[in-house]
């Protein structure tokens, strides 16, 4: 059983609740800055206004308490697809290379031709993971539940595997695009979006605490920006999230 008092942000209860326990306050203190008492420097606000390391100490200042940096765990929120069972996902998360390799294996009696469509994928992923570096290899996630549910809009769409995008699907399909359009719509017609929600260790505590803070001021001035990409402060690093450490799976 997943301890309850992990931190995370599955909705505005969750953040207060995450934020009571850094901060060592009850919950209505977190709350009553939510009611139209939010510190003077956030009057002004841009995306740039959370994006400081001296913002958990503004805050804390504000509330009259010391954030606890001491954490070592949270929560946080991975798109996909899968078949809805659990089994689905009992290898984990899976970084770029392997996780592509698994899921077109899974998927594979849908393909017109497999091995085409294997090495097709595993070069975009090489292709990809020599520019961004082999750190940036994956898995992806949210640290807040309501970005990763929203994460599915036209060319943004975090659901929508990644190895079918890149360069060499130019010639798969007649308009020449740098995509196989027809093979994501074919998955998503097979599979159902989930969202995994796991745990692991942050790699930002104050960007952590920060996003927390912005959440609940997104929430509260009902910020209608959906497009924007806020940080996230868990980094796959090329490693595979073991399935023990998956808390729960999100249907969307």
């Amino acid at each position: 059983m997943i301890k309850s008092d992990l931190l995370s942000c599955d909705d505005f209860e969750d953040a207060v609740r995450s934020l009571s326990q850094i901060y060592s306050v009850d919950q209505s203190v977190i709350l009553h800055v939510t009611k139209d008492n939010w510190p003077e420097f956030t009057k002004d606000y841009t995306l740039d206004t959370f994006d400081s390391e001296y913002v958990p100490w503004l805050f804390g200042a504000h509330i009259g308490a010391k954030p606890d940096f001491n954490f070592e765990r949270a929560c946080y929120y991975h798109r996909a697809l899968y078949d809805g069972s659990y089994e689905w996902f009992k290898e984990g998360l899976l970084p770029a290379h392997l996780g592509t390799e698994a899921f077109l294996r899974k998927t594979a009696h849908i393909y017109p031709d497999f091995e085409k469509v294997l090495g097709l994928s595993l070069a975009n992923v090489k292709d990809r993971s020599s520019m961004e570096g082999a750190k940036q290899g994956g898995p992806y996630a949210f640290d807040v539940l309501d970005d990763a549910k929203k994460a599915c809009r036209s060319g943004l769409d975090y659901s929508a595997p990644e190895f079918f995008c890149g360069r060499y699907w130019s010639n798969w399909s007649e308009d020449g695009r740098h995509a196989a359009t027809d093979l994501i719509e074919k998955v998503k017609n097979h599979l159902k979006p989930v969202i995994v929600k796991f745990y692991s260790n942050t790699d930002s505590k104050d960007q952590y605490i920060n996003n927390l803070w912005h959440y609940l001021f997104r929430a509260e001035e009902d910020d209608p920006d959906d497009s924007s990409h806020y940080p996230c402060t868990f980094h796959g690093g090329g490693k595979v999230v073991s399935q023990e450490r998956i808390v729960s799976l999100i249907q969307i």
